[in-house]
């Protein structure tokens, strides 16, 4: 009887368990994927790229324009070169040629048409100061 019952309950649980998920991709969600690290003593790398669904093919980027503000002041952002990875997804790199140091504050703006624009801003990480190890 107990088998019964238990085997009554697991039936249950999974006939309950049911979610649908729609792998067609029509291209209006895709949305830019921007890349960007910003470390101290280095140029800024950043990397542009669409982003798509599961079943859907990587949007074509065109006519990128990517500006870069270094403490308020803007600096160019130029092309390097158009990646391919092992993924099939392409992607353009760009480059801000000027030293970044610790404390910097970074502005990053990557607009395209048929995408929305991405914008972020971050400082760039002081080393932190280790005063001992104990154990």
């Amino acid at each position: 009887m107990k088998k019964c019952f238990f085997l009554l309950g697991l039936l249950t649980c999974l006939i309950s368990c049911e979610d649908r998920i729609n792998l067609k991709n029509d291209n209006k969600n895709v949305r830019l994927a921007v890349y960007c690290f910003p470390t101290g003593e280095d140029s800024l790398d950043i990397g542009v790229s669409s982003a798509q669904g599961i079943a859907g093919q990587p949007k074509e980027l065109k006519d990128v324009r990517v500006s870069c503000i270094l403490n308020g002041k803007p600096f160019p952002a130029v092309f390097v070169k158009n990646m391919n990875e092992k993924s099939g997804i392409p992607m353009k790199l760009y480059r801000m040629r000027h030293a970044v140091r610790q404390g910097d504050v970074i502005g990053v703006r990557v607009e395209t048409a048929g995408f929305l624009p991405v914008t972020s801003m971050t400082t760039v990480p002081v080393n932190p100061t280790i005063s001992g190890i104990s154990l």
